[in-house]
């Protein structure tokens, strides 16, 4: 498509702005839907990161459990724009009438799936003789190493029989590998915290980066795109101010070529009264002409009379 364009400098006819316009704005078009698509797989990323981090939080809180221990990581969250899908869902709070339960046909029944599931816990429980106990309920740390029964009604270590003292031997030796045991355990989860809080730290900045990045991105896919638009804007108005000229030149034109009509139906008009004219006037003459001839027909016509009358008289 950049093959495409044409040079700022080259734009000369209207068909060549016309198309390096279309040309611009689906350039445009493509750099929008490129950061789109960067921005979706981001925001892809970002999920899968959350679960990442939610898995080792989980694991991060179970150790703190174990070690009876109060310390801050970090705790990712989606921020309410970021769930447009939470929108519709409707939460108990926002319902004022108490909620009816409809039982489908079939529905107090067992399922089979938890029939099967609970027999196969209890032949569990059965092959481990009972001795299956809960995750919840096992803790390792606060566990300690059993003692001999007879150390509860002990009164005085004197009274102690020699098998009883053999017993009392082994229990102080497995209590303190025991012991030793528990504090490796200890020490390896406090590890494990700092090396998971590590990972969470190392996640969280390795996506602040990609999202900085993206976030630059964004800001040169925003100049360019307002440049280019006003850069179409540009060769829009040349192209209106074309058209305009061009229109403007078509109906003075039009107006000329009306004027020159108008003009020479004016100048056959001025000759026409110039003719009449030269002809009055030329009658006009004539007519003064043969007046200062009467005149001087009518002097001498009356001299002549004049010069009888003083004959007759005589």
């Amino acid at each position: 498509l950049k093959v495409q364009l044409y040079e700022a400098l080259s734009l000369r006819t209207s068909i060549q702005k016309r198309n390096h316009q279309t040309f611009v704005h689906e350039l445009v078009r493509q750099v929008k839907v490129d950061f789109n698509t960067k921005f979706r797989r981001l925001y892809d990323h970002k999920r899968n990161e959350f679960d990442r981090i939610c898995e080792k939080n989980t694991r991060i809180k179970e150790i703190l459990t174990e070690l009876d221990l109060e310390e801050d990581y970090f705790k990712p969250r989606f921020a309410p724009e970021e769930t447009p899908e939470a929108v519709i869902e409707v939460t108990n709070s926002e319902l004022e009438s108490s909620s009816v339960s409809i039982s489908k046909p079939g529905e107090g029944e067992p399922e089979s799936g938890t029939i099967n599931n609970a027999a196969s816990k209890r032949a569990l429980e059965d092959m481990m003789y009972g001795a299956l106990d809960n995750k919840k309920d096992v803790d390792r740390l606060k566990a300690q190493a059993p003692a001999p029964g007879w150390m509860k009604d002990l009164d005085s270590y004197d009274d102690l029989t020699d098998a009883q003292r053999e017993e009392l031997e082994q229990y102080k030796v497995a209590r303190a590998v025991f012991e030793e045991s528990q504090e490796k355990y200890r020490k390896a989860a406090e590890l494990e915290f700092k090396k998971l809080r590590t990972e969470v730290g190392d996640i969280a900045r390795t996506f602040d980066e990609k999202v900085k990045n993206l976030a630059d991105r964004r800001a040169l896919v925003l100049s360019f795109n307002m440049t280019q638009e006003l850069y179409m804007l540009r060769v829009c108005v040349g192209l209106i101010e074309c058209e305009s000229d061009v229109l403007t030149h078509s109906q003075q034109a039009s107006q000329i070529f009306k004027l020159e009509f108008e003009k020479s139906k004016v100048v056959d008009a001025i000759n026409n009264h110039i003719v009449s004219v030269n002809a009055a006037t030329e009658r006009l003459e004539n007519l003064q002409s043969d007046d200062k001839a009467l005149e001087r027909n009518f002097k001498r016509d009356m001299q002549a009379e004049r010069s009888l009358d003083l004959e007759d008289l005589k």
